[in-house]
This record gives C-alpha cells, sequence and structure tokens, in this order.
C-alpha cells in the first residue's frame, strides 16, 4: 500500500498542532521519509516511534527539545544520519535503533550525554525489506556511543557493529 507523503506531513501537522505528547508511525517500505518541519520542532513531543524500512533523510535542523523517547526502524541514509538527529534531542532518555539499516554508514556517533537506556536490536529483515539479500545486509560498521548517564544497555545483533562507550 502506497501513503503518500502530503498525507503523512498533513497528518504529523496536525498531530503537532494540537500539541500531541506522543506519536507512533509505522510507514510502508517504499516510502521515503523526511520529516516534515513542523515534526523537527515539536516541542510538546516526549516520545516519537517510527515505523518505516525507508531511508531515513534527516535535515540540518532539528529541535525536539522536550523528546525524552525515541524508537525507530529506518534505514540511515548516509554516515552521521544518526548523530544529526540525536543532536537535536537534547534530554532523549531511552533510544531504541531497531532493525536499522546501516549499509551506507561506516560511522556514526551517538552522543546524547542524557540517555539512560539504550537499546540495539537488529534481528535481521522482514521479507518486505527492500533488501533481500541476507548477505548484503551484514556489514561492517563502527557506532561510537557517548552516553555518560547510560544506565541500561540491550544489544542483540547478527550485524557487525562495534559500540565504544565513553
Amino acid at each position: 500500500m502506497s501513503i503518500s507523503i502530503s498525507r503523512i506531513h498533513s497528518w504529523t501537522s496536525t498531530a503537532t498542532s494540537h500539541k500531541v505528547l506522543e506519536l507512533d508511525l509505522a510507514l510502508p517500505a517504499e516510502t521515503l521519509f523526511m520529516f516534515p518541519n513542523s515534526l523537527l520542532s515539536a516541542e510538546s513531543l516526549n516520545i516519537l516511534k517510527l515505523l518505516t524500512y525507508s531511508k531515513l533523510v534527516v535535515p540540518s535542523f532539528i529541535r525536539l527539545p522536550n523528546l525524552k523517547t525515541l524508537h525507530f526502524a529506518v534505514e540511515f541514509s548516509e554516515d552521521h544520519t544518526g548523530q544529526k538527529l540525536f543532536s537535536g534531542c537534547p534530554v532523549l532518555q531511552e533510544l531504541g535503533l531497531i532493525d536499522c539499516y546501516w549499509k551506507h554508514t561506516e560511522r556514526d556517533t551517538i552522543s546524547i550525554p542524557y540517555v539512560r537506556q539504550l537499546y540495539i536490536y537488529e534481528n535481521g529483515y522482514p521479507d518486505d525489506y527492500p533488501y533481500t539479500d541476507r548477505r548484503e545486509t551484514l556489514h561492517d560498521c563502527e557506532v561510537f556511543i557517548y552516553a555518560e548517564n547510560l544506565e541500561y544497555f540491550d544489544c542483540s545483533s547478527y550485524l557487525t557493529v562495534d559500540s565504544i562507550f565513553v
């Protein structure tokens, strides 16, 4: 099922204009998702869950000042995509990376001083994921994690991902 990007932007704009606290989006794999501007500066948003197996395109400006929980399943479109997103979330306390696709990423940094809980689950990819050759999805990627207040870390992955905690 194809969903129009303009419809997704309309839904998220309506939600943020009504000062929604929690937003949970599950989008089809063929949808290229770029955060709409209204979502990037949603001051009321506390929880964001994004399930899509498409490329995540993140613009340089993000300001989610009250976002405390972020869970997503996306394809990182390039190196440092994660850091661009996380730098706009200054009070993020819980981060869940679920079956994220890192093929286009050789190196990324997760620098979130207030994050307390970090989950990385890589359990393989669903049948409708755009990249079906499992050998193609298994690759090397370095993820540097700077989380000075980290209290809980759970990682289950088939990927070769180096995590360094500082």
